[in-house]
């Protein structure tokens, strides 16, 4: 039993304890009211009518009615506790949660519910086809009241003031009271939106990454094929420019691997151990790997230091460089600035490129996402190299971001917090 149905057991427990009381308090008063208006009303003797009112029957039912009268008022204050203790709980649950009665009436809400539905304050009766334009849901509950079973189903509606549709497990739960015939139902709103779409970039991921590693098995399958043929011919003419191509495409295949380790080496790792690094001295390491010899790479240092991670700010680093300088014309230019600000050090990596449409910046962060895949594959690039950027300065708790106009090159800003 979850902490939301503890909550409305709580409730209900309490309030048919205070019915009971009631029921028996109300017509117990009402009896000893009679009872005296009898006597004082009758044509009984003056005498006989104040004795009767004299009895200590009459002491007995005042003793009777206050008891009952002190029972009330202290479970009312227990019922009062307990309320409080259920909203505790219920606003405490991730989950929505009202009940309706059959007519669909709201009943009781959770602070949650405010997020999905619509309720005004103004109001003090609520109803369900008023809160919610979900079709769906209207049927989920009227499924539970005519069944009175429980109904659970996935439902796709937008929240309030909200035009991007959220996912939801609906289950309505029939609450019957026979004895003195109330039927209610609790309607409990689990969001699994994050889980849904979670789901659905693992099939994404999947289906990218083999799509990415059949390319380059497809070619060297092909040229493998052809190198076996031309060999049993004895033709050894294009025997040079096959292996050429099958350890582009093997290269290629390789860092995508790395790629995809080290993405998830970074993603499982909950603290980054930073220290202070000299900025030349990463700057130099990176250009040691690339070799940009086709470039003209120029280099501004007014932060000689930067609090960073050394492998992940050098993996940073290294993929912005490697794709400024594949989008980039040879001989053109390519620059790696680290400036200090106030509270952080930035770096700043420019090409000389054809640039990204507005479109497109939003996107180019996502793992395997090409803008032209042709021509990219053709430059070299895994297509996961700016996602591994993003996921580093998001683990160093900066950030990334992108500024560029076609036919205006393109810069990335990291942003590094100081502490």
């Amino acid at each position: 039993m979850d902490l939301s149905n503890l909550g409305l057991l709580f409730f209900f427990a309490i309030l048919f304890f205070i019915v009971g009381a009631f029921s028996v308090y109300i017509p117990f008063r009402n009896l000893k009211r009679k009872i005296v208006t009898f006597i004082k009303t009758s044509d009984l003797p003056p005498d006989f009518s104040k004795s009767l009112l004299e009895l200590d029957i009459m002491a007995q039912l005042n003793r009777y009615a206050t008891q009952i009268k002190n029972q009330v008022k202290h479970q009312s204050d227990q019922l009062l506790f307990l309320q409080k203790k259920m909203d505790s709980v219920t606003s405490m649950t991730k989950e929505a949660i009202i009940i309706l009665n059959e007519q669909g009436q709201l009943l009781f809400h959770n602070p949650q519910s405010c997020e999905i539905f619509h309720l005004d304050e103004k109001k003090q009766v609520h109803y369900l086809n008023e809160m919610t334009r979900s079709p769906d849901i209207m049927n989920i509950f009227k499924q539970c009241v005519q069944r009175e079973s429980v109904v659970k189903k996935e439902c796709v509606f937008g929240k309030k003031n909200q035009y991007i549709k959220s996912n939801f497990q609906v289950t309505a739960v029939p609450i019957i009271y026979k004895s003195v015939e109330i039927k209610n139902v609790v309607l409990l709103f689990y969001d699994q939106t994050d889980i849904k779409e979670s789901q659905q970039a693992h099939i994404d991921f999947v289906s990218n990454v083999s799509h990415e590693l059949k390319t380059p098995l497809t070619a060297i399958q092909g040229y493998v094929e052809m190198l076996i043929h031309d060999c049993s011919q004895g033709k050894f003419d294009q025997f040079n420019s096959f292996l050429q191509i099958l350890l582009r495409n093997s290269k290629r295949m390789g860092d995508l691997v790395d790629d995809l380790m080290s993405l998830s080496n970074l993603t499982s790792q909950s603290y980054l151990e930073k220290k202070r690094l000299d900025t030349k001295e990463i700057t130099s390491n990176v250009i040691k790997q690339i070799k940009p010899v086709d470039h003209e790479l120029h280099y501004f240092f007014s932060a000689p230091y930067v609090m960073a991670n050394p492998t992940w700010v050098e993996t940073v680093l290294y993929n912005l460089v490697d794709n400024a300088c594949r989008h980039t014309a040879k001989g053109c230019d390519v620059y790696v600035r680290w400036e200090k600000m106030k509270d952080r050090v930035v770096l700043k990596v420019k090409d000389s490129g054809e640039g990204i449409s507005e479109k497109y910046r939003q996107r180019i962060f996502e793992r395997f996402f090409r803008i032209d895949s042709a021509r990219s594959r053709k430059r070299g690039g895994t297509g996961v190299g700016l996602a591994l950027v993003k996921q580093c300065m998001e683990k160093h708790g900066g950030c990334v971001r992108v500024v560029s106009a076609p036919s205006s090159g393109t810069e990335f800003i990291c942003e590094f917090p100081n502490a």
